[in-house]
């Protein structure tokens, strides 16, 4: 449980980069906006009733987690405006960010015994994530002024969070117990064996490139100067004439570029 504490010293502590867990609260908000659409499309596309009703009962939590996550934004953002802009929910924007890919959902890439581990991995990928959230309020918690007003509205605010997420942890436990369970069931051992592996490989490096911006942009910073330094020596058969100089004061040629 997260616990608010009093400092000694009445001056107030000035919160570093005060956005930053409502920044990726909001990445969150996205995470199981996403989820919901991908079951209500297993829901829409499997054969067995029994099965897209659980799909469905599964879309709605995703539905609620990411309804109680905007809510706490809003909270927030009434206390800080300038943060706003950064927190903004659009929905279109889980096919702009890579959540969905709405030419191919998941449902219709894999079989249901795939879909089963995918979503059973990355929801324990969730539950582990949240409590890191969790204990990023905790530390945070540990650090503010309650004797101050930023500190007093800021501190609620995480607390509020940090529970929120704490009850939203319980329900992805218990989709990835479902999840894990069918494919457990329906499944042979190798092909169950195989799958999590991969899934746990490739949602770390999913994770690991996604949180490590800096290294990201050297990498990439890398790879430009191997591909420049390769073109240098034909950069003379990637030659092009000269453009042709234009009068663009001239009326003939004003009236082209129109």
């Amino acid at each position: 449980m997260v616990r608010t504490f009093m400092k000694s010293e009445a001056e107030p502590v000035k919160i570093k980069n005060k956005n930053s867990l409502w920044i990726s609260l909001h990445e969150f908000s996205y995470a199981e906006f996403s989820s919901a659409i991908e079951m209500l499309q297993a829901a829409k596309r499997s054969k067995n009733i029994k099965t897209s009703k659980g799909f469905i009962r599964h879309a709605l939590d995703e539905y609620r987690h990411t309804n109680l996550m905007r809510l706490i934004i809003s909270k927030y953002t009434e206390d800080n405006p300038d943060c706003f802009r950064d927190v903004r929910f659009c929905s279109n924007h889980a096919i702009k960010k890579g959540y969905v890919d709405s030419s191919e959902f998941l449902f219709q890439k894999y079989d249901i015994h795939r879909f089963s581990i995918f979503v059973g991995i990355n929801e324990q990928s969730a539950s582990r994530i949240f409590t890191k959230f969790c204990k990023r309020c905790a530390d945070t918690l540990g650090k503010i002024s309650s004797t101050s007003g930023e500190g007093d509205s800021y501190a609620r605010n995480l607390t509020l969070a940090s529970k929120t997420i704490e009850e939203i942890i319980k329900d992805e436990k218990d989709h990835e117990k479902h999840a894990l369970g069918y494919a457990k069931r329906n499944g042979k051992k190798w092909r169950l064996m195989r799958f999590l592996l991969w899934e746990r490989v490739s949602n770390r490096v999913r994770h690991f490139y996604a949180s490590n911006k800096k290294v990201n942009k050297w990498v990439a910073a890398f790879i430009y100067l191997i591909v420049i330094t390769l073109i240098i020596p034909f950069r003379f058969v990637f030659s092009l004439n000269p453009s042709e100089m234009k009068n663009l004061v001239s009326k003939n040629n004003a009236d082209l570029m129109l």
